[in-house]
Order: structure tokens, then C-alpha cells, then sequence
């Protein structure tokens, strides 16, 4: 692996089926990401769902740091998309 370079790294001496396979992991694996910050984000608003209902009246800090998690997940996710997109290439 080169320094800096986070990701896998393909092998350039491999050709066909090895660099499509690469590119099949790292696709599967985004999906699955995206699965699970999908879900992660139906978890914060049926916190904040469930504490409207409740008649609890939720702190503006609170709200907004629930609002905070969401885009840290959405960033991380660009992130991660970008450098599997890289490293399978």
C-alpha cells in the first residue's frame, strides 16, 4: 500500500476478474454502509418523534445536536463513498 492511500489498493499486474472483483466488494460494501446509516438515521428521528409525542419538550441543544449526528453520517458516508470509488479504480 502506498503511503497515504487509506484504501485497497489494486494491483495493477492483475487483470479482468481481479479488479472487477475489487470493484464488486467495494461497491457491496457501500451499499451495505449506506443500509446501515439509512437505518441509523430512522433511529434519530424516532428519538425525536417519540419525545414530541411524549409531550416532552425538547431542548433546542438536544434537537440540534441529533440534527449534528445525521450530517457527521451523511459526511462520513461521502467520505467513505469517495475513497472505495478511488481505491477500486
Amino acid at each position: 500500500m502506498r503511503e497515504g492511500n487509506v484504501g485497497w489498493e489494486v494491483d495493477k499486474g492483475v487483470s479482468g476478474c481481479g479488479s472487477v472483483a475489487v470493484k464488486s466488494v467495494a461497491k457491496n460494501v457501500l451499499n451495505v454502509f449506506d443500509e446501515c446509516l439509512n437505518e441509523v438515521k430512522k433511529v434519530v428521528l424516532k428519538e425525536r418523534l417519540d419525545s414530541s409525542m411524549e409531550g416532552k419538550k425538547e431542548k433546542d441543544f438536544q434537537r440540534r445536536w441529533r440534527e449534528q449526528r445525521v450530517a457527521e453520517f451523511d459526511v462520513l458516508a461521502l467520505r467513505l463513498r469517495l475513497l472505495l470509488d478511488n481505491s477500486a479504480k
